[in-house]
């Protein structure tokens, strides 16, 4: 596990987390749901997809439920290092700028499949952080 930790990527900046946020989320309107994309559910609740685009579908329609991890609010900024942070948060920096957030890999549930398509998706994860995510999972 140490050495997850020091192979740990830090983004150079905040933009490169992302592919989409605010209104070029709208933009990406017609994409379907992927790993990565942040969305506030119906309940005020914020959730990251954690699950692997493959298993999210059974033909055209998405499963019945989908794995997810919850978006937390955290008391202080995000690192600057991530190799130094907790190992079971992925920061969010930036997503909004009211709040420091972050992915919590150790509250991990399953939600229906329509609650996240009713959701509003906040963000969309570059294809580069998804990734990462998905390593620490599979390393925790």
């Amino acid at each position: 596990m140490e050495s997850a930790l020091a192979d740990m990527e830090t983004p150079s900046n905040a933009d490169e987390l992302y592919s989409a946020t605010g209104d070029d989320v709208l933009l990406l309107s017609y994409r379907p749901l992927f790993t990565g994309d942040v969305i506030v559910l119906e309940s005020g609740d914020r959730v990251a997809l954690l699950q692997h685009p493959c298993s999210m579908h059974a033909g055209l329609a998405y499963n019945r439920k989908l794995v997810i991890c919850a978006v937390q609010q955290l008391s202080s900024k995000p690192r600057t290092d991530w190799s130094k942070a907790p190992f079971g948060i992925m920061y969010l920096p930036k997503l909004l700028s009211s709040q420091n957030l972050a992915i919590s890999f150790d509250e991990i549930d399953v939600i229906s499949s329509t609650a996240a398509q009713e959701g509003v998706r906040e963000a969309i994860l570059s294809w580069r952080f998804w990734a990462l995510g998905n390593a620490v999972l599979l390393t925790w």
